[in-house]
């Protein structure tokens, strides 16, 4: 790692077409040197978190200042079919292990240099849901990994910046629509009092690029709700 000024660097894992992540990616364009886009859903560059050695690879790689995981997998099962297990633990896998395993090899590459890692959760984190144990339990557990970690680098002395976001349905992005797509039509997307159809997802993420940029200080440690009258 060079000694001289780092320029501003942000790693966005989870950027597909179209989703949360490519959302915070152009909300960042004008305001960072450079934004670097990964992933498994044909971003510039390959990373599955599920890989603790892909994850350190392409840390060194970028050399990232700060780093932004939206990934997640969501398919509905309900918890007494046989195959849930398998189920839970591939949402295990993806929701938590991956992020933490970024956020670990992050870490680890910062070698005590500050840095900024945030993740998105989800208020299924929560508020249960149908069909989405699973689901909801990764997510739980994404949320308090998060603080812990955020607790761990605190009293390590560590300059590293923590925090999450629980959002409630995103308009319009592929997990969204994944989910529309498989629910009855009786069954209503989603429960938000004020935003029926979801949260505007290019105003979530300006927020989230904002917040990554100015409030380290402020939001180490928490993760935000943006349920907007979910329930």
């Amino acid at each position: 790692m060079s000694d001289s000024p780092r320029p501003t660097r942000v790693l966005i894992v989870g950027a597909r077409m179209g989703g949360l992540g490519d959302h915070i990616a152009n909300a960042l364009r004008d305001q960072v040197g450079e934004v670097v886009k990964a992933g498994i859903g044909g971003e510039p560059v390959s990373l599955d978190v599920r890989n603790p050695t892909y994850c350190k690879q392409i840390v060194h790689n970028v050399e990232p200042t700060h780093v932004v995981c939206t990934v997640g997998v969501n398919r509905g099962m309900p918890f007494y079919d046989r195959r849930w297990g398998a189920w839970a633990q591939d949402h295990m896998e993806a929701n938590f292990l991956g992020p933490m395993n970024l956020l670990s090899a992050f870490e680890e590459w910062l070698g005590g240099l500050p840095g900024t890692f945030v993740a998105i959760s989800s208020n299924s984190a929560h508020i249960s849901r149908s069909n989405s144990a699973a689901y909801c339990a990764s997510k739980a557990a994404l949320s308090m990994g998060l603080r812990c970690a955020a607790r761990d680098a605190t009293r390590a002395g560590k300059p590293l910046s923590i925090w999450g976001y629980e959002p409630g349905a995103l308009a319009g992005t592929p997990m969204t629509n994944m989910v529309r797509g498989r629910l009855d039509k009786a069954v209503p997307m989603s429960r938000m009092l004020t935003a029926p159809e979801g949260l505007a997802t290019g105003q979530v993420a300006r927020m989230v690029a904002r917040d990554l940029l100015d409030a380290g200080a402020v939001l180490h440690g928490t993760v935000v709700r943006l349920d907007n009258g979910d329930s």
